[in-house]
This record gives structure tokens, C-alpha cells and sequence, in this order.
């Protein structure tokens, strides 16, 4: 099972847990709509626009790299791969 981890705020909108496992999955896109389906319209507002694109102030890594840097959300996954999500915070 792919292991996705939600980082910060984004806890809110999986039950507050840390980490959750989704099987079946092969590709970052297919782990977004799975959790979609597990934890409704709170998870999907929180991560993707009106579209189904990624939000800005979102980041996705795959094992530590970021998926911007490979195929985006089509980025393949295999059972042992940790998926980790978690908002970009800006400062200044």
C-alpha cells in the first residue's frame, strides 16, 4: 500500500491522523481521488481547485522529491512509496 502523509493544517481534513495507507493506487492522482472518496469534499477543497489541479500553496513529494519536478500528479507510485503532502508557507 502506498503510504500518504499529511502534513500541518491538512490533518485536519483526514481525521487528524498523520498518515494514512491507500492500496490500489498508481499514481499521485489516483491516491488524491482515493482519499477523496475516503474523506469527502473537505479533502478535495483543501488540496485541488474547482478544475482538479493541484493548488498553488500545495506541495506533493514522492519519497522526498516533488512531483513538479517529475510528471505532476500523473508521477506513478508504487505499493512501498510514501506520498507526503503539505502547504507551502510564504513569509517574509
Amino acid at each position: 500500500m502506498v503510504r500518504v502523509r499529511c502534513l500541518a493544517a491538512l490533518r485536519r481534513v483526514i481525521e487528524g491522523r498523520h498518515e494514512v495507507s491507500i492500496p490500489g493506487v498508481g499514481t499521485v492522482e489516483e491516491a488524491l481521488a482515493a482519499l477523496h472518496r475516503r474523506y469527502g469534499d473537505a479533502f478535495a477543497k483543501r488540496v485541488l481547485d474547482d478544475s482538479g489541479r493541484l493548488r498553488r500553496y500545495i506541495a506533493i513529494h514522492v519519497n522526498g522529491k516533488d512531483i513538479r519536478l517529475l510528471q505532476g500528479l500523473s508521477t506513478k507510485v508504487d505499493e512501498d512509496d510514501e506520498i507526503s503532502l503539505m502547504p507551502i508557507v510564504a513569509g517574509g
